[in-house]
């Protein structure tokens, strides 16, 4: 070798050394290899946990090529707005306008279109749902750790990560419960030892939050409240959390003044014990079967089962270790009376409040599901030693593998539902004007109806106008333009998509020139009012009719 090229191979060796040095990922990465080797039956044991976490996640979208999720079409329209939205032939920007900080519910919708840039709409779509449905056990596993608990527990949220919730397509939503319980797990680190990385990470988290779902994040600076006010006898700080939560308050102060008048209305409150009874459907009872009442009452045995082998593996360890006397530490109580109020605010308000707030709908539903999430951080730790744990962990995997694998079975059932929508759909063109009705919501059993938006997957995938969209509502971060009404479609009453009588074609129907049905009966004598209008083809419950 010349002098020259071994001096640019030592010059090129110190340049990657230094940059190696200069980046915290390789330094973590290396850092976590160094503790792998070092307890490799945690390694062990921590892989096969996040491996089947992320099967149980990901498992039922890949059985589905439209999964039966209500809201999901229309957000996959949305996804696809955001991705195409500079390429003219999908004529996004003819009819939307961004108001990207006015509703910044972005999360879901720019991570669906990042990933769109590599894959098909429908994938990039599935792909971001199941991202933001794995914060849920994520989250649960960073507050573990704030909490001084295994956070190999933060498998048990998967459990309950394809529920109802999910399944009218609240993603946004249950992204942030994960992100919730991650900053609270985070804030209790910040308040044990307040270093810097712990303070950015907590403002990071608290930004994502506004991010990923705004309306929640007021509930999730009570919880943070909450939480560095019940600490307060053993931290003695408050100061770390206050500066942590700065920015995203400062952020969320600067978005109340110009935000929509659609996303704030007067609430109904009021206190509805009798909503008890209603717990166990809101939790899990998407498809209205039985087994769900099953499933969700195994996952609740396997918790308390975990818990209680936890309590006596964790005594027999210190009887062995000579303990006699297990003393509770001050920074324990006052972290399980945080745990314990925290679960009692959501509680609460899935008691007090209404069921919509303005156009938003399905509100104290919401909250049953995240104070049972929080719950499950006081069930009691799982033993340190791996060998110990190994038994509660697999449990705990069992227990999310049983709902993952009816959730999948119905996803199936669906696809094969909506074989009849997958082939008509091909012939509809690029970028149509497309107004759809949906009469029949038979032929799957759904709590959910997710036949209500299925067309909505004709704009994601080829662009065009659809009859009803959620910009209508102004609550999106797209909203129909105010100059040119001649490219934006006629606008709808609010429960339009629920009332498809009120779908007038000598009027409404005038602007689209295609038109796809479902129904059990031909709608031909219905479209014979206008005689431009043909049938194209009919697949099964679908009927697609063309303008001439």
């Amino acid at each position: 070798m010349s002098d020259a090229a071994a001096s640019g191979a030592e010059g090129f060796a110190h340049r990657w050394t230094v940059l190696t040095q200069r980046l915290v990922p390789i330094r973590f990465l290396s850092r976590a290899a160094r503790r792998a080797l070092a307890r490799p039956a945690d390694a062990l044991l921590s892989a096969v946990a996040v491996g089947v976490c992320a099967w149980v996640l990901i498992a039922p979208f890949a059985v589905v090529k439209y999964p039966p999720v209500t809201d999901l079409p229309m957000h996959a329209a949305v996804t696809s707005a955001l991705r195409h939205w500079f390429d003219k032939s999908w004529h996004f920007r003819d009819q939307f306008e961004l108001q990207l900080f006015q509703v910044p519910t972005l999360a879901q919708y720019g991570l669906g279109a990042i990933l769109a840039l590599f894959l098909p709409i429908a994938w990039a779509v599935k792909l971001a749902t199941s991202l933001l449905l794995s914060l849920l056990p994520i989250g649960l596993a960073v507050y573990c750790m704030g909490l001084r608990k295994n956070p190999l527990f933060g498998v048990a949220a998967a459990g309950l990560a394809h529920g109802p919730l999910s399944q009218w397509g609240f993603v946004s939503y249950m992204g942030s419960l994960g992100l919730t319980m991650m900053g609270l797990g985070v804030t209790l680190l910040v308040l044990e030892s307040p270093t810097r990385a712990r303070i950015l990470a907590l403002g990071a988290i608290s930004v994502f939050v506004f991010f990923t779902h705004v309306s929640r994040f007021p509930i999730y600076c009570a919880a943070i409240a909450i939480t560095t006010l019940c600490m307060l006898p053993s931290s003695r700080r408050v100061l770390p959390v206050l500066i942590g939560l700065g920015p995203s308050v400062a952020i969320f102060v600067a978005w109340w003044l110009v935000r929509p008048r659609s996303l704030s209305a007067p609430i109904e409150q009021g206190w509805h014990f009798e909503r008890i009874s209603e717990i166990r459907g809101y939790l899990f009872q998407s498809f209205g079967t039985a087994e769900e009442n099953v499933l969700l009452d195994r996952m609740g045995l396997i918790a308390l089962g975990v818990g209680a082998y936890s309590l006596v593996a964790n005594a027999l360890v210190a009887w062995r270790k000579g303990v006699r006397r297990i003393a509770v530490g001050l920074h324990a109580a006052c972290a399980f009376v945080a745990s314990l109020t925290v679960v009692l605010l959501f509680a609460g308000l899935f008691f007090w409040l209404p069921m919509s707030i303005g156009d938003w709908w399905y509100v104290y539903p919401r909250e049953i599901t995240a104070a049972c999430l929080c719950s499950l951080a006081l069930v009691p730790r799982l033993p340190r030693n791996p060998w110990l744990a190994a038994p509660a962990v697999a449990a705990l995997l069992y227990g999310i593998v049983m709902p993952m694998r009816f959730i999948s079975a119905r996803y199936a059932q669906f696809d094969r539902v909506t074989a009849d929508f997958q082939k008509i759909i091909e012939l509809i063109p690029r970028a149509p004007k497309l107004g759809y009705i949906v009469w029949d919501h038979s032929g799957f059993d759904s709590v959910a109806k997710p036949f209500l938006h299925l067309p909505a997957w004709v704009q994601a995938e080829k662009g065009g106008w659809l009859s009803f969209h959620f910009a209508t509502w102004n609550a999106n971060p797209l909203r129909y333009r105010t100059t040119e009404p001649k490219d934006v479609a006629p606008d709808t009453p609010t429960r339009f998509e629920w009332n498809p009588q009120w779908f007038d074609l000598p009027t409404r129907g005038k602007y689209f020139n295609w038109f796809l049905v479902r129904a059990s009966f031909s709608p031909d004598a219905q479209f014979a009012v206008d005689p431009s209008l043909h049938r194209v083809d009919h697949q099964g419950t679908w009927w697609l009719y063309k303008r001439e």
